[in-house]
């Protein structure tokens, strides 16, 4: 069988610097030699006579495998498919020649030119003597010497300026990879251990996640399809990654195995993997030379990352470190005090621990919304142990955001809050909470255009994550931007219908759309999945409802049990905007002020407000809290 290029049989062809010789069963790169099995070579030569179509894999099942072969079909084509990319030095993630069509076959993207075979060139006749050169062209021996030597210096000196040019010439850039850590198995007998395999997977994400030229999927997001049954193509096209990082974990008598492997999501090749048994004490190594690898393999080894500064040497500190993120990341007022308990646990193992003082201050940030402590206490709190983690250590993104939004509520320290977020990003670009904090801080500014591109690559970031969608979605809210923000907030209920904070956008969109019913009913499934805290705009909404006396009673209510609660006067003041009373929403406004600024942060661009914006009194209020104005 020859080799066709558009309906011509061609023996020979060409392509890129190879050149493939049918008849002598040949693959030769810049006239070397390339090794190539007999099947892979047939393959080759199959895709070759068929260059810029589809081959599917069912054709090249009934040509080279036959029905009565014991190999398995798909096992032995997809060897084969990655020895002809070996051989080409190819990339499925970049192909400059084999493309593959996910569940339908491969192609052959790129020109293939027939050589056709030279004859040799005629013999002259026998005695038949060669013409004279004439006298007028003839050139002395001396003279053709130099002639030649001249000659040979210019076609160097071009020579030498081409290679300079092309080795000058910028390449142009690869699309950069999206990485997707998924969640390690936990293949341990010990019970409860399923926190060291996540802590592992997060660790890992964090730190490729500071790879230059890397794009790896948050946490959040890859935790979400753990245990969904998913097969590994599927996974990483929810999550929007070209390249999958999955592994286990086995942990038992002081001892951990590990096992990881990186995959090519389109052509579901192995790119990598190893095992590791070591004593526990080795797990931070482990994690290192597994980010080593990995970013070794989709960048560059000279930018393989490192997790930032040492850690800790202490195992049991580090232990109690994940155990601490584990309970941090269920979001709930029953396990956040236990996250507390571990990374105090961690601190007093080892003082200097700066991670763990990083994850003491994101308990505090999150004490403070889940109404565990006073707000004021909670945000110093906060500072002060971001601000030790820092001093440790500058370069763990956590803690530059936990100080930046401290120096935010705190101080009002808009700038200062915007560079610890920038920071904080140019530390770890994939590092989703910077990006969400940073996105927040632009929209409490009314930088509109920069916290919708923040907002973007969050969700670039994070695809799955419901918290995200509707931080988001309010931030479209915000920017009166209604039919988008109802289209985002709508996505997060379906996403997660038991998720509460995703009622309270809908609501608010259901509000500006003049469903007040619909609005009244989403607030209260808010309170019904949340925490027990009534909706601080349910009030409001009783108000646009023409409900006045059920938004007095709310307001009574609130004033009766706010201090015990920590319900902030904020609630009240809304209330009263919807009851079309400014004078006492503006005098509760600058009680919320005088009691905790905390809880201000969007006053320039909420939209429950617009009616208060031309108030002196409440311009003098943005004045005070750095806030722009009109």
């Amino acid at each position: 069988m020859g080799i066709r290029n558009g309906g011509a049989r061609l023996d020979k062809a060409r392509f890129g610097n190879f050149v493939v010789d049918r008849s002598a069963g040949e693959l030769r790169k810049n006239g070397i030699r390339v090794k190539l099995r007999d099947q892979a070579f047939e393959v080759l030569t199959i895709l070759l006579e068929r260059a810029g179509e589809v081959v599917t894999r069912e054709e090249l099942q009934q040509k080279l495998w036959p029905a009565d072969s014991l190999v398995d079909f798909d096992h032995g084509l997809n060897k084969t498919i990655n020895r002809i990319r070996e051989a080409l030095s190819d990339s499925a993630l970049t192909p400059r020649f084999l493309e593959t069509l996910p569940r339908r076959g491969y192609r052959f993207i790129a020109p293939v030119e027939e050589v056709v075979r030279s004859a040799a060139p005629p013999e002259p006749p026998v005695n038949t003597p060669l013409p004279p050169t004439p006298d007028a062209v003839r050139v002395p021996l001396r003279r053709r010497y130099w002639l030649w030597a001249s000659c040979a210096a210019l076609v160097a000196l071009a020579a030498a300026a081409v290679t300079a040019a092309t080795l000058l010439r910028p390449k142009p850039p690869l699309p950069r990879p999206t990485l997707a850590v998924l969640p390690f198995a936990n293949l341990s007998p010990e019970p409860d251990s399923d926190y060291f395999s996540d802590g592992l997977t997060e660790e890992l994400i964090y730190t490729l996640g500071r790879t230059p030229g890397l794009r790896v999927i948050s946490h959040t997001s890859s935790f979400a399809l753990k245990g969904k049954g998913l097969d590994l193509r599927e996974t990483a096209n929810r999550l929007g990654a070209t390249v999958a990082l999955e592994g286990s974990v086995t942990k038992s008598a002081g001892r951990v195995k590990v096992r990881a492997q990186l995959l090519e999501v389109a052509g579901e090749r192995k790119l990598w993997s190893q095992t590791y048994e070591r004593n526990i004490r080795d797990i931070l190594a482990i994690q290192d030379n597994i980010a080593s690898a990995v970013a070794g393999h989709l960048i560059d080894p000279m930018n393989a990352p490192h997790k930032a500064g040492t850690g800790t040497a202490n195992a049991a500190a580090h232990d109690a470190y994940w155990m601490g993120t584990h309970f941090l990341n269920r979001l709930s007022r029953d396990a956040a005090p236990r996250a507390k308990d571990y990374f105090e646990q961690a601190l007093r193992l080892d003082p200097q621990y700066a991670d763990a003082h990083a994850g003491l201050s994101r308990y505090y940030e999150q004490a403070r919304w889940l109404r565990l402590m006073p707000s004021k206490e909670a945000i110093l709190l906060q500072a002060a142990a971001a601000q030790r983690s820092v001093e440790l250590n500058d370069e763990l993104p956590e803690a530059h955001v936990a100080l930046g939004e401290a120096k935010n509520l705190s101080d009002q320290d808009w700038n200062a809050g915007e560079r610890e977020f920038r920071r904080a990003i140019s530390l770890n670009p994939s590092y989703v909470p910077a990006r969400q904090f940073l996105m927040f801080q632009l929209t409490h500014l009314g930088r509109k255009e920069e916290a919708l591109q923040e907002a973007a690559h969050a969700l670039e970031l994070d695809p799955l994550s419901v918290p995200l969608n509707e931080f988001v979605a309010e931030t479209l809210f915000v920017f009166r931007e209604y039919d988008r923000a109802f289209k985002q907030a709508k996505k997060g209920v379906e996403m997660d219908p038991s998720f509460a904070r995703g009622y309270h956008s809908l609501a608010r969109c259901y509000l500006k759309q003049g469903a007040f019913d619909k609005a009244i009913e989403a607030f209260g499934k808010e309170e019904e999945l949340g925490y027990g805290f009534r909706p601080a705009l349910l009030g409001y909404a009783y108000a646009l409802a023409g409900r006045r006396a059920d938004a007095l009673k709310y307001i009574r209510e609130e004033e009766t049990i706010r201090r015990d609660e920590n319900i902030h006067a904020l609630a009240i003041a809304q209330t009263y905007v919807g009851l079309g009373d400014k004078n006492s929403a503006l005098n509760w406004l600058e009680k919320a002020y005088q009691e905790d600024p905390n809880w201000l942060g969007d006053l320039a661009v909420r939209p429950e407000l617009d009616s208060l914006r031309q108030e002196p009194r409440f311009q003098r209020l943005l004045k005070r809290l750095g806030l722009p104005g009109n």
